[in-house]
């Protein structure tokens, strides 16, 4: 949320990335340490991700773990919480929008969000093959009413390879 990952966006200066954080203070704290950082080419959007247009409702712990927001309906890593409608997009959308020719890599992290966030981008998967790094945590996905064999089906269906490089993440390969 603060930024660790996208601050590697300083190593491709020639490129565009799109960090997407729907928790306007988490969004405010990614921005100031791009900044920071004096990393220009990372685009901060106050938005979820998934497979439709309009708003969600972010599930949230106390601040000290807003990382395990969900817009899942059933949390199942916190139990205090409150909740916030939050604007949400597709990425298919989101690319026909801003126009975006290509999309080489994508990161995924959302608690649970993953398989919906990847089938409102589709149609991108389909058109430029991206690699993607994903969390691939069964008690996160089972927040938004997703199995593992679902995830599964959908990479297999996009014609897509995967291992697991850490306890909860997955590197997603074109295996065209």
């Amino acid at each position: 949320q603060t930024g660790c990952f996208s601050l590697m966006a300083h190593y491709f200066p020639s490129s565009t990335w799109y960090a997407f954080e729907p928790i306007i203070e988490a969004a405010t704290v990614l921005q100031k340490n791009l900044e920071l950082n004096g990393i220009n080419n990372v685009r901060v959007e106050n938005m979820a991700l998934t497979n439709y247009c309009g708003k969600a409702y972010l599930s949230m712990p106390d601040k000290g773990n807003w990382g395990l927001s969900t817009i899942g309906e059933t949390p199942l890593r916190f139990s205090a919480q409150t909740q916030r409608t939050v604007s949400c997009m597709d990425i298919d959308t989101f690319i026909e929008l801003h126009t975006i020719e290509r999309v080489h890599f994508m990161k995924l992290d959302t608690e649970g969000a993953e398989l919906l966030i990847l089938k409102g981008a589709k149609n991108m998967i389909q058109r430029d093959h991206p690699i993607i790094v994903m969390e691939y945590n069964e008690t996160n996905m089972k927040q938004c009413g997703v199995h593992k064999a679902d995830v599964d089906a959908f990479l297999i269906e996009m014609g897509y390879e995967w291992k697991l490089i850490s306890s909860e993440d997955i590197l997603c390969t074109p295996s065209c």
